[in-house]
């Protein structure tokens, strides 16, 4: 009795039906490829260019006070070398991603009205926008500072092209900088820096005269208590009828 299996036939898979399966299929596979040759090429055309520039920075190892007292009285220990460095690099990175540091740089600059910083179209923004509430307008023609919703969409734009990246390992900070225009890219990158310096500067000139007004005022208050002392002393040879003799000549 013969048993006759049922079941979905297959068949073998070989170069030759290969070949004829993309024949088959040779007018789609060219359209899809060349729908995607033309979108590329319409993106390139479309889309605007972005220069990239970057620096870096070396931070110098200073002392914990203006006036390197530390130094002085060789109190830094060589174990925390590793540690200080880590926090100041993680402080300065900080300093150059903070708010203050980029609106000074973006209203040197006048980043504002740059193509970068122009407001694009967004429907998801405009409908999200239209629904739900927003604050009072800013007034017009008035500076950063004093215009919040301005400030707020600079600052993203701004962070957006910003990278900062302290380099493990190093004293250095790596500053990159996106823009259309590869002048603004290396000029951000360049008040960046110089902007860095002042702060540090400042700072430290701060420290130090900070510093010095503290000696000043011990040595202002152990001279009054030298005086004190000697005018105590010199009440009691008075008292006692203890008195100075001078040299003879």
């Amino acid at each position: 009795m013969t048993r006759l299996l049922e079941g979905p036939v297959t068949e073998e898979l070989t170069i030759r039906g290969l070949s004829l399966m993309l024949k088959r299929r040779l007018k789609i596979i060219a359209s899809v490829t060349g729908a995607c040759f033309g979108l590329a090429i319409l993106i390139c055309v479309v889309m605007t260019p972005r220069y990239e520039a970057t620096g870096e920075i070396q931070l110098q190892k200073s002392s914990s006070d203006g006036l390197r007292l530390e130094a002085m009285t060789n109190a830094a220990a060589g174990d925390s070398d590793a540690l200080d460095a880590s926090l100041t690099l993680q402080t300065q990175a900080s300093i150059l991603e903070s708010d203050t540091l980029a609106l000074k740089v973006i209203e040197k600059l006048s980043l504002e009205g740059t193509r970068d910083f122009k407001p694009i179209f967004n429907p998801i923004s405009w409908v999200l926008g239209a629904l739900s509430p927003s604050g009072p307008n800013d007034p017009g023609q008035v500076a950063l500072e004093e215009a919040p919703r301005r400030r707020t969409q600079v600052l993203k734009v701004f962070s957006k092209h910003l990278k900062i990246k302290p380099v493990s390992g190093t004293r250095l900070i790596e500053i990159t900088y996106l823009s259309s225009d590869r002048t603004t890219a290396a000029r951000v990158v360049n008040e960046l820096i110089a902007s860095l310096v002042d702060y540090t500067v400042q700072v430290r000139n701060k420290s130090t005269n900070e510093a010095s007004e503290w000696l000043s005022a011990q040595l202002a208050d152990l001279k009054k208590q030298a005086e004190l002392k000697q005018s105590k002393v010199a009440q009691l040879q008075h008292d006692a009828g203890v008195f100075r003799l001078g040299s003879a000549d």
